[in-house]
């Protein structure tokens, strides 16, 4: 025989909770690798960087493979390609190294313009282009007319002759050869020129062994 429930006995009543979400601070996002994904996305951005330019000043290809020697010894570049066909510089670095290239191309003897820059077009007369070839030219014929009169200032006129016509191409090579190309066709000329001079052979005597 089950003994009968008490009157008195309570049924607990449990008070309901309501649970709010705290805020996430703004840095939060952070937490998750978002912020440092964007970060490292923009610094990959800047560290693997591609620069193109425009190559004025080239004549041939042996012009293109100097032009790639010279940028190649800029720190941070990884990859050259000069197109000559089109005269376009395509370099691949880590970082902005652009006016460290602009500067090794210049100090090569070359100019870069931007590919979005228009030409500058700089109208030349027909007599200030060819001055220098004109100028070593009549060097030429006063040194034979002298040589006529008197061999011994003839000679000396042609070694000044030589000398003058041998300073452009000396001083290309010798840029060349700071820019890491050593052995560009300005250089074999150089020595050879000098090489001639030293060994008494001016171009008025090589001119006079082809002729007899």
């Amino acid at each position: 025989m089950s003994a009968p429930e008490s009157q008195d006995k309570k049924v607990p009543h449990f008070s309901s909770l309501k649970f709010t979400p705290a805020a996430q601070p703004a840095e939060s996002c952070c937490a998750d690798h978002a912020c440092s994904s964007e970060t490292a996305a923009e610094n990959d951005a800047l560290s693997h960087a591609r620069f193109s330019w425009l190559v004025e000043g080239m004549d041939c290809a042996a012009c293109a493979r100097k032009v790639e020697t010279a940028v190649r010894q800029v720190p941070g570049v990884s990859q050259v390609q000069v197109l000559f066909a089109t005269e376009k510089l395509l370099v691949n670095a880590e970082g902005n190294v652009r006016p460290q290239i602009e500067s090794a191309v210049r100090a090569a003897g070359y100019q870069l313009r931007d590919e979005n820059a228009p030409r500058a077009e700089e109208p030349t007369s027909w007599l200030r282009e060819n001055l220098p070839l004109l100028t070593l030219v009549a060097m030429m014929a006063l040194s034979w007319g002298l040589e006529q009169f008197s061999p011994p200032l003839g000679e000396i006129a042609f070694i000044a002759t030589t000398l003058v016509g041998l300073w452009p191409v000396a001083r290309q090579a010798i840029r060349l050869i700071k820019s890491g190309s050593w052995f560009a066709i300005e250089t074999l000329m150089s020595v050879a020129a000098i090489g001639a001079l030293f060994i008494g052979a001016p171009p008025k005597r090589r001119w006079s062994c082809c002729c007899s």
